[in-house]
């Protein structure tokens, strides 16, 4: 039989030395999981907006730049027959409808709501969406700094080993 005994040193994020914090930062970074709520939250501003506009939703989203990102919503197609019928427009007056009714983050309670609809109002749908998904990517880097970390590890009482891992 054999004891093997092991020192190891546990860091929380504010004392680890600067090269364990930058492996900290880079196992953050490479997580899937790390933006994932914030990224359900987005979504769902996202589809209620398009439920709102009686529109069709479709997107490629990521919290990093990539060149194949999108949104798009489109109006539906009614498949109506009657010519005369305009219905291949999106419904701004529902939008307009629900935000006068002075409720913050009308369209899920979160403030990704109102970010939009400020844009949206400023300078139209195809810009808000635009600077929607810049949003995105500067949360996710903001997300990802050495500050956020610094709070959001302090805030878990994450503690971490010299490969920069969450130390359980």
């Amino acid at each position: 039989m054999r004891i093997e005994i092991k020192e190891i040193k546990i860091y929380t994020f504010k004392d680890a030395p600067k090269e364990v914090r930058g492996k900290i930062i880079e196992m953050f970074s490479n997580c899937p999981y790390h933006y994932e709520h914030h990224m359900s939250e987005r979504i769902a501003t996202l589809k209620k907006l398009a439920e709102v506009l009686e529109g069709d939703l479709d997107y490629s989203l990521s919290c990093v730049p990539d060149r194949g990102e999108y949104i798009t919503i489109k109006p539906r197609e009614n498949y109506s027959y009657d010519d005369s019928i305009d219905d291949h427009i999106l419904n701004y007056q529902a939008l307009w409808d629900l935000i006068n009714v002075d409720k913050e983050c009308p369209l899920t309670g979160v403030c990704y709501d109102d970010d939009l609809l400020d844009d949206l109002s400023k300078y139209g749908i195809q810009t808000a969406l635009n600077n929607y998904i810049k949003s995105i990517h500067n949360e996710y880097e903001d997300m990802i700094s050495e500050e956020y970390l610094s709070e959001h590890c302090e805030a878990n009482g994450y503690e971490f080993n010299e490969d920069g891992n969450i130390y359980n």
